[in-house]
């Protein structure tokens, strides 16, 4: 069995992936494995040659598996159709472009080998070579609720999917398919709520120049909702489904669904789009009636509460002097 498999998600760039393969020879002597999912880029057949050339050239340095889609399944089910195929211990999820930097994958090994209770290990990203900061290399485990925290409403903890070595089980029995911009936010929701600790490398890992890019282009009316108001309408739709879960992790979903909906209602005034207020406004209503229906609910049935609490105490001191 391959200790490590790599799964790149490939679309129509031959030289992106040429990158990401050039900065994965080397890193692991041994029991390193490529699996490379092209989604049927339909583009001309210089691009698919091309693709394909790169693979072929990359066949000999490096363990490489190369699966062409029949029909394009965009981005979450190209990672899901095949991790189950996975046999790897670790696995890693990259995109074509994404660079691994030296020795950064025997790091992240070794901080799971040493801490077998963390699901993963994270480094994080840099947008080039010239703008990685300066790091300790410190590893350090971390509460998953403090990254549970960060994902749902914001926090200190940031990490990069691309810069997380995951321990392939954890990853099967653990997360699901949400078909949207922002599958990996329920994704990375997913591994937090089921996993304990969380193992962080204080060093860059990875270099995603495509994310800066993204990251200082101007936002839109249609880019608020879909780099803002998705990400908040899906963590409270995670936090509905795994309220027990929560609870019992003793994570205050309250406060957090308050803070969710009054960023929805700011958000709610600079979307311009009459279907996408909508939807908000129907979201934001139901949680905040359901949150009042809780709370007077709560606060009506507590003078019955405190009366059944005297009445079993009382039962109970009658049985034990019998």
């Amino acid at each position: 069995m391959h200790r490590v498999t790599i799964v790149i998600g490939a679309y129509g760039k031959p030289l992106e992936l040429q990158k990401t393969l050039k900065s994965l020879v080397g890193q692991l002597d041994n029991g390193l494995h490529v699996l490379i999912i092209d989604d049927n880029c339909p583009s001309n057949k210089i691009v698919v040659d091309e693709t394909a050339k790169v693979v072929n050239n990359f066949s000999t340095k490096l363990d490489i598996t190369f699966i062409k889609n029949k029909t394009r399944v965009g981005v979450p089910y190209v990672f899901k159709k095949w991790i189950n195929s996975v046999a790897a211990e670790f696995i890693m999820l990259y995109g074509d472009g994404d660079i691994m930097l030296p020795g950064s994958l025997i790091k992240l090994l070794e901080c799971l080998d040493n801490n077998p209770q963390a699901a993963l290990a994270h480094g994080f990203e840099a947008p080039s070579i010239d703008s990685i900061p300066n790091a300790s290399g410190k590893v350090t485990l971390i509460d998953s609720k403090e990254y549970l925290k960060t994902n749902l409403i914001g926090g200190a903890y940031q990490w990069s999917q691309m810069s997380c070595l995951i321990r392939t089980e954890a990853l099967k029995l653990k997360t699901e398919v949400v078909k949207d911009w922002y599958w990996d936010h329920y994704f990375h929701c997913q591994i937090h709520l089921f996993s304990d600790q969380i193992c962080s490398l204080d060093e860059s890992v990875v270099i995603r120049g495509s994310n800066e890019v993204a990251q200082k282009a101007p936002l839109d009316n249609n880019k608020i909702f879909r780099h803002h108001s998705e990400r908040k309408l899906q963590s409270l739709d995670f936090m509905n489904k795994y309220e027990r879960v929560l609870l019992y992790k003793k994570i205050p979903i309250n406060y957090y669904r308050l803070i969710i909906v009054s960023n929805l209602i700011i958000e709610f005034f600079f979307i311009t789009s009459v279907s996408k207020k909508m939807l908000i406004l129907r979201k934001v209503s139901g949680e905040l009636l359901g949150m009042f229906s809780s709370f007077l609910i709560s606060l009506l049935s507590y003078p019955f509460t405190l009366l059944a609490t005297i009445f079993l105490k009382i039962i109970n001191k009658a049985l034990n002097k019998k």
